[in-house]
């Protein structure tokens, strides 16, 4: 029977489609992307047995080779099937609305149309918002709603303020009669009183619930709310203080937001607590502005962090990032960088790789100095000058071999520093996928966002945005669901159902996809490349922690 076990699975070791052997400095490793999981054996017992399956070699082990190689065997054979679970719905809504075509720079890999400024209104900001939230998703927890990604933010700040306005209608915090325990209403009314009715510029309501409900709605709006409450921060989860500590800052429909969670905890007898959708108002910046109009917009909204678009070095940056006019923009954005964190904004650095400068950690070590203490890096998409080929690609790969490198060292130091810093990187995706044994089964939102142009048109991505092709309808008349191919998944693209890599990367990007191929669904095969190769460097990086002993559950 052990004899039988073990000649099963090791011709098995052999399938490419699942199995990826990685050679450690102690034992030989097999990544199975069906278990989506890592097993280690002796290297030279595992390449004894697997010459020619011989039944002979099996009976030549010895007891304990024997049950070391049975106890590798059955690991692996737990998982027969790469079972792939149908993708459920998504509790959230993403969204990304194009306020206008508008930027002061003239970035060489930079994909709007910028011949069309396009601005857009809020009457059409606001009609979007009633699809989004009462015809396309209503039923979403929470709608994540993006602004000016084909602009820059701080050119449509005034209509970016009218829009933040008007979410307190959106975000339903206001009080409704219904919110009142039934038979408990007389007693609330007993205490709101005694807390509340010495406040002289609002009246106290009589004993009605139509009454109370317009008073407390009321008191959403009162900055000093907790103060009136005798409320103290330790009433408030940790993660919600430091909201608590903004409150005369917040934009009004984060305080109506805020100051609703404090009635909830001071009169959770009395009061229901309502299950009611975040409608998240975020954008980010090219750090070209850093007016104090802008910085208390950034405030207000909570943006944390503010995302700030710099490639690198002066050089690199310069080169790709200038001024309309030729004009280089580094030093404005840098010195903008000082006055952000000097007005306490954090910051993530998004950076555009390209083969102009494919030194990720030069450029990860420059972004500290500036400090940044988050970053985000991204192969540029092709189809520019200074986009990834055949010919180039391998030094990014060995720009990326020097940040892996960099990682097995401080981690030996038990410095982890560089893994919080890239946590949400495209470099170490495989990495925490793995850790959190999340199967990555499709590259992106593509087809389960939507994105809005000025003109109320929507479309999929924002990259392919204006390409009437890819319009799948407008905010007056709803979207054509036939125009739509939902969920495609990673084996359903070319190639990747063969690849062993495929649920560690999710496929390639859609739009990179289209400009190589004019296909969106097969895969572009300089990004294949690339996030192959980081998927394998991430799988030797737990290899190297596990070998060392070096605990990383902390980082997940």
């Amino acid at each position: 029977m052990i004899l039988d076990e073990i000649q099963n699975i090791i011709p098995e070791l052999e399938n490419k489609k699942r199995f990826h052997k990685i050679k450690g400095e102690k034992d030989l490793w097999f990544y199975d992307s069906f278990s989506h999981g890592l097993y280690s054996a002796d290297c030279d017992l595992i390449e004894k047995i697997s010459k020619d399956n011989d039944s002979k070699n099996f009976l030549n082990l010895s007891l304990e080779e024997g049950m070391k190689l049975l106890g590798f065997c059955k690991a692996v054979r737990k998982f027969n099937e790469d079972e792939v679970l149908p993708l459920s719905p998504e509790s959230k809504c993403s969204v990304m609305i194009n306020t206008s075509n508008r930027c002061n720079l003239n970035c060489s890999y930079c994909y709007r149309d910028k011949s069309n400024p396009s601005v857009s209104n809020l009457q059409t900001v606001k009609k979007t918002l009633d699809y989004v939230t009462k015809r396309y998703k209503p039923e979403a927890s929470e709608y994540v709603i993006s602004y000016s990604m084909t602009s820059e933010s701080s050119l449509d700040l005034p209509l970016l303020k009218q829009i933040a306005d008007e979410y307190i209608c959106y975000e339903n915090y206001q009080f409704k009669e219904t919110d009142f325990i039934e038979d408990r209403f007389k007693d609330f009314y007993t205490y709101l009183k005694r807390d509340l009715s010495y406040i002289s510029n609002l009246p106290f309501p009589k004993e009605d619930k139509t009454e109370v409900t317009k008073y407390l709605n009321a008191l959403l709006g009162i900055r000093n709310l907790f103060e009136l409450l005798n409320m103290s921060e330790s009433m408030f989860k940790e993660n919600d203080r430091s909201e608590v500590n903004k409150r005369n800052i917040l934009a009004k429909w984060r305080l109506y937001r805020l100051n609703r969670w404090g009635l909830e905890i001071k009169y959770d007898r009395f009061i229901y607590k309502r299950q009611i959708p975040f409608v998240t108002f975020w954008f980010m910046s090219n750090g070209t502005c850093a007016s104090k109009e802008f910085i208390s917009f950034v405030k207000s909204c909570d943006i944390n962090p503010l995302w700030i678009s710099i490639d690198g070095p002066k050089e690199v940056h310069d080169y790709n990032r200038k001024f309309n006019g030729e004009i280089n923009s580094y030093e404005k954005i840098v010195n903008n960088i000082k006055i952000f964190h000097q007005n306490g904004i954090n910051l993530k650095a998004s950076v555009v790789l390209t083969s102009k400068y494919p030194k990720p950690l030069s450029i990860i070590k420059h972004l500290l100095s500036l400090g940044f203490n988050q970053i985000s890096m991204t192969p540029v998409r092709p189809g520019y000058e200074c986009s990834f080929n055949d010919k180039n690609v391998n030094q990014l790969l060995a720009g990326y071999d020097e940040v892996f490198e960099e990682l097995e060292n401080t981690s030996i130091r038990k410095d982890f520093s560089l893994f919080y810093l890239l946590k949400e990187d495209m470099i170490l995706a495989s990495f925490f996928s793995f850790l959190n044994r999340v199967k990555i089964v499709r590259r992106c939102s593509f087809d389960d966002q939507i994105v809005v142009n000025s003109k109320g048109e929507i479309y999929p991505c924002l990259y392919f945005t204006d390409n009437k092709d890819f319009c799948y309808g407008n905010i007056e008349d709803g979207i054509d669901y036939r125009k739509i191919n939902h969920n495609i998944l990673v084996g359903q693209r070319g190639t990747c159902n063969e690849c062993w890599a495929r649920y560690l990367c999710g496929g390639t990007c859609f739009y990179g996809s289209y400009k190589t191929n004019g296909d969106y669904i097969n895969i572009d095969p300089i990004e294949c490349i690339i996030k192959k190769y980081l998927a394998e460097k991430c799988l030797k990086l737990i290899i190297f922690l596990r070998e060392h002993n070096i605990a990383i559950e902390n980082l997940v």
